[in-house]
């Protein structure tokens, strides 16, 4: 008689095995990952939802939005936060004075409120804001007086339709948003700095300010001319400090402009560390764009493909442009 005998995997066989299983535990793992990071992105959107709702009763009882940094260089966020139901935070904060200093010494042991982080931003933490409002398509946030001085030096320039929801040491009145509430962006994404120095590369996400001393000081409403600066930058240095949005009630660090697209391959650059001076743009760790929320307090996703145009038009109040809904 034959005897029986068992027959066992091959090498072969084996080694196919094993390749199917890893191919399917790395299909699984990519949906797990696919799956909390949409999880992430739907809590960024709702963070930004509820500054739209913040937004718009502030301004249904002052008639118009909180300064994008006041006199006491406390940024738009910091006026929101009683609005945001984190009053507790805002009754330890004295706005008669500049923080750090007399009764706001202590402001550097307050953390900031969770809705001011988005969970996508691995930077992103108690001392840290992910959402920076909107100054419009000029370089600078600028004050009453700077802009005064702009259109006396520069009277051809657009810097007053370049204007945003925004502005330095001014309340921007509802009745000044010409293009409407629904067609001018408040808030949008932005990526946490990191505090440290690092090497510009590729597949490197930028969520940088240069320190760069020499940008002179030009028309703050020519766009184009801070793009084609910043890549100019890029080539000629290579170690970024990295401190955008760092500290949550810092006024100078928490606005940005859309004078470059969502994301875009060409890093930030600027004067200074905290300077209200340069090309600050919107960031995410979402795949494909970022989220803005608009004067209505309506919320979207704004694409990296998106036209310059539009992006530009987007975050105007008073440019007579009409940004397409969503």
């Amino acid at each position: 008689m034959r005897a029986n005998t068992v027959r066992g995997f091959s090498m072969i066989e084996l080694l196919v095995s094993l390749s199917v299983i890893g191919i399917l535990v790395s299909l699984l793992l990519t949906g797990i990952q696919a799956a909390r990071e949409s999880s992430r992105k739907l809590e960024c959107q709702n963070n930004l939802r509820q500054f739209g709702i913040a937004l718009q009763n502030f301004a249904s009882r002052h008639k118009a939005f909180p300064m994008g940094e006041d006199g006491k260089q406390f940024p738009a966020q910091v006026h929101l936060l009683n609005d945001l139901d984190a009053g507790s935070i805002a009754s330890k904060i004295d706005l008669n004075t500049v923080p750090n200093v007399g009764s706001n010494r202590g402001i550097v042991n307050l953390h900031s409120p969770t809705v001011f982080r988005c969970p996508s931003d691995p930077n992103a933490d108690e001392m840290s804001c992910s959402y920076a409002a909107c100054s419009g398509v000029n370089a600078m946030m600028l004050d009453p007086q700077q802009l005064a001085e702009t259109q006396m030096v520069l009277p051809n320039s657009r810097v007053a339709e370049n204007l945003g929801a925004f502005e330095s040491k001014r309340a921007v009145r509802l009745s000044e948003f010409s293009d409407g509430l629904s067609q001018t962006i408040a808030f949008s994404d932005v990526m946490v700095g990191s505090q440290r120095q690092v090497r510009v590369g590729p597949g490197r996400p930028f969520n940088n300010i240069a320190l760069l001393e020499q940008m002179e000081m030009h028309d703050p409403a020519a766009a184009n001319f801070f793009a084609h600066r910043c890549a100019e930058i890029t080539n000629q240095h290579s170690d970024w400090l990295l401190t955008f949005s760092r500290i949550w009630f810092e006024g100078g660090s928490n606005n940005y402009n859309n004078i470059l697209p969502p994301n875009y391959r060409v890093p930030d650059c600027g004067r200074g560390i905290f300077s209200l001076f340069g090309v600050r743009s919107s960031r995410s760790y979402h795949r494909g764009g970022v989220n803005s929320v608009w004067g209505d307090g309506r919320v979207s996703f704004e694409s990296n493909e998106i036209d310059i145009k539009v992006w530009r038009s987007a975050a105007t109040r008073q440019g007579h442009e009409t940004a397409p809904s969503e």
